[in-house]
Order: C-alpha cells, then sequence, then structure tokens
C-alpha cells in the first residue's frame, strides 16, 4: 500500500473536530490521526467514555456536537469512536501517558499495526 501523507488541512480538522467536542463538553481521552493497512487511509481515532453506554448513543452525540455550527464539517468515514476500555485506547494511555500534540507514533499498539500516527490528545 502507498502511504498517503496526512496533509495540514486534515491536521486543521483534526484541531476543528476537538475544539468542537470540547465545546459541547463531548469526552475524549484520546484523539489521534492514525494509518493502518486494516482501515486503508487516516482515520481520527476518539477514545471516549460515552462509548460504554452504547454505540448509537456515542455516535448520535458525537455528530450532534460537530454539526451544530457547520453541517459539512466532518465525513464520519474518517472519524471511529472507540471505547476507553478498546486494547488501543488503553495501550495508548499507557504507553503515551504525557505525549505532547504532534508526537508521531508508530507500531503495534493493542492489538493493531499502525503505520503511522500523529496525536493530539492522549490523557
Amino acid at each position: 500500500m502507498a502511504k498517503k501523507a496526512l496533509l495540514d488541512a486534515d491536521i486543521k480538522l483534526g484541531e476543528k473536530i476537538l475544539a468542537a467536542l470540547d465545546a459541547a463538553k463531548y469526552p475524549v481521552s484520546v484523539a489521534v490521526w492514525t494509518l493502518t493497512e486494516e482501515y486503508n487511509g487516516w482515520q481520527l481515532v476518539l477514545g471516549t467514555p460515552l462509548y460504554e453506554k452504547g454505540q448509537l448513543e456515542a455516535h448520535g452525540k458525537l455528530i450532534k456536537a460537530l454539526r451544530k455550527d457547520d453541517p459539512e464539517s466532518v465525513d464520519s468515514q474518517e472519524v471511529r469512536l472507540m471505547s476507553n476500555r478498546a486494547p488501543f485506547i488503553r495501550e495508548l494511555r499507557r504507553s503515551y501517558p504525557k505525549a505532547k500534540a504532534g508526537k508521531r507514533i508508530s507500531g503495534y499498539i493493542g492489538g493493531l499495526w499502525l503505520d503511522d500516527g500523529v496525536v493530539y490528545r492522549i490523557k
């Protein structure tokens, strides 16, 4: 697979998404762009405790928060929600507890091979 570049526009979109979620008080413990063969491209992975309450509720609140001010702001194919209990999220939180925004990560993390990743938040 040819590696696609993560563009500045993508980085800014991720910042915009995270700011909108923060403004809506949507809890996000992990936010990281990931590049994997499994998902055939870049995805913004968000770890949230809302996922444990149910996927539909978590996704519904996500879409409502993101589309409040800008209905075209997000392509749902690019955003992936995960539970804070998911092995990938747990391993990120354990391995990179003080990662700063912009940190590049890669390798085998919580059962998922990550070709590349860019951190926004890990807490």
